[in-house]
C-alpha cells in the first residue's frame, strides 16, 4: 500500500488529468459554454498560431493560411459535434492528426486577397513566424515548435497574473527576463538597487520564480494529456521542439 504521501500524490494526479484541454473539447461537443467562455473561441485563441504556422509551412500564402485556420477550426468544431474524438489522449497529436486530414483534403487552393481587417493581424502573425522558425523547417516541426512555445507563453501569463493578484507584480516585471537565462555579470547589484532589496534577496526571488514557472508549464503540459506517460511524452516533445531542431 502506498505511503500517506504517495496516496496524496495518487490524488493530486488523478485530479490533475481530469482538468484536460479535452474539457474544452467536451464542451464544444455539448455546445455548453462555462459562464461567459466560448469553447470553440478559446480553443481557436489557444492553438491559432501552430495552426497556422503548419498551413504556412505547407507553402500557403499568408492572406489564405490565414482563412485555412479558420475553416479549420470551424471544421474540428463540427467533427467534435458530430463524433466524439477517437480516443482521449495527448490533445497536441490529435489536433495535429485532425489538421492534417483537413489539409489533405482542401484540393487546389489558390492565393487570396488579404482583407484589410485583417491585415494587422495577419502582419503579426508573419512576425512571430520569422521570430520563431527561422529556416527551412517543415509543417511538423513548425506545429510542434509553435504548441511548444505556446505552452510556455500561456505558463508566464499565468505566473504574471499570480504575481500581480499577490502584489508582486512590479518584482515580476522586473525579474521576468531571467526566467530562463542567467542575469548579465554586474546586473544583481542594477536589480538589487531597483527592487530596494539585498543581491541575495534577488537571487531567491529569481529562483522562486523559476521553481513556479516550471510548475505552471507542468501544469499546462498535464492540460493536454490524460495520465503520467502522456505527460512523460510531451515532457520529451517540448525540450525537442524548444531545442530548435526536427
Amino acid at each position: 500500500m502506498p505511503e500517506p504521501s504517495q496516496q496524496g500524490e495518487a490524488a493530486n494526479s488523478a485530479e490533475m488529468f481530469n482538468h484536460t484541454r479535452w474539457s474544452l473539447v467536451a464542451a464544444v461537443r455539448e455546445s455548453a459554454p462555462d459562464g461567459n467562455r466560448n469553447p470553440l473561441e478559446e480553443l481557436s485563441a489557444s492553438y491559432w498560431f501552430p495552426v497556422y504556422a503548419c498551413i504556412r509551412r505547407h507553402g500557403h500564402a499568408p492572406a489564405l493560411a490565414h482563412r485555412l485556420a479558420g475553416r479549420f477550426f470551424s471544421a474540428l468544431a463540427g467533427q467534435i459535434r458530430e463524433q466524439a474524438p477517437a480516443g482521449f489522449g495527448r490533445f497536441r497529436v490529435f489536433l495535429f492528426d485532425r489538421l492534417q486530414r483537413f489539409l489533405g483534403g482542401i484540393g487546389d487552393e489558390t492565393t487570396v486577397a488579404i482583407d484589410p481587417a485583417m491585415a494587422a493581424e495577419i502582419d503579426a502573425l508573419e512576425q512571430r513566424l520569422a521570430s520563431e522558425h527561422s529556416g527551412n523547417s517543415g509543417p511538423d516541426f513548425a506545429f510542434e515548435r509553435s504548441f511548444g512555445l505556446q505552452v510556455l507563453a500561456r505558463s508566464r501569463e499565468r505566473l504574471a497574473d499570480e504575481t500581480r493578484r499577490s502584489e508582486r507584480g512590479a518584482m515580476y516585471q522586473r525579474l521576468a527576463p531571467f526566467l530562463t537565462v542567467e542575469p548579465p555579470p554586474g546586473a544583481m547589484g542594477a536589480l538589487a538597487a531597483d527592487l530596494g532589496i539585498g543581491t541575495l534577496a534577488v537571487q531567491v526571488a529569481i529562483k522562486r520564480l523559476r521553481q513556479r514557472f516550471r510548475e505552471l508549464v507542468e501544469a499546462e503540459l498535464a492540460e493536454t494529456v490524460t495520465s503520467p506517460a502522456e505527460l512523460e511524452a510531451e515532457r520529451a516533445a517540448l525540450l525537442r521542439a524548444l531545442a530548435g531542431a526536427p
